[in-house]
């Protein structure tokens, strides 16, 4: 259980990873190494390595990324990406209930563009909760096209996660619910 436990943390954490790029966050900002009690010489030079690359990143701007960091903690406290990453295992050794596996690079495909499918849905729905919002304006606040906006809202709103709170002109407006 110890081993294939730390495989499927790593799988993890290089997911996390690849969502922290995306995010702008950067993907070095977070680090995994397997590391004994006995490897005194390897757990210095890690610590080293990972010192360095610190100093070379310099300080995180929390402000600079709060919003886009609340929306990656919404993202992977969604049933969703827990459902995803806890059935990897099932589906790519076990089996679904016909006894097909999937593949595991096309599964952490899979994954990869369902947790930014989240991570977007995030930030729209973080950003209505903000304040009731137009597609256009959410779009301009997380930087996405107006069009995906527009089809994440409906998602969001057929998830009874949002709702239309009104018009501005002819000009909808959007809320968050919850």
């Amino acid at each position: 259980h110890y081993l294939e436990g730390n495989v499927y943390a790593e799988k993890r954490v290089k997911l996390t990873q690849k969502l922290f790029k995306y995010a702008g966050i950067g993907e070095k900002r977070l680090f995994l190494e397997w590391v004994s009690a006995a490897e005194g010489q390897r757990f210095a030079e890690i610590i080293t390595s990972i010192t360095e690359e610190v100093k070379e990143q310099g300080p995180f701007p929390v402000e600079e990324h709060r919003f886009r960091l609340e929306a990656l903690i919404h993202t992977f406290k969604s049933e969703q990406a827990r459902w995803v990453l806890g059935i990897e295992r099932m589906v790519t050794e076990e089996g679904n209930v016909y006894g097909e596996t999937l593949d595991p690079d096309q599964y952490r495909k899979f994954v990869l563009r369902k947790l930014i499918d989240e991570y977007e849905k995030s930030l729209v729905y973080l950003a209505l909760k903000e304040s009731p919002q137009s597609v256009r304006e959410i779009a301009e606040k997380v930087g996405m096209k107006v069009p995906h906006v527009a089809d994440l809202v409906v998602d969001l709103q057929n998830k009874g996660k949002v709702t239309l709170s009104g018009h501005e002109g002819t000009v909808a407006k959007f809320a968050a619910l919850g």
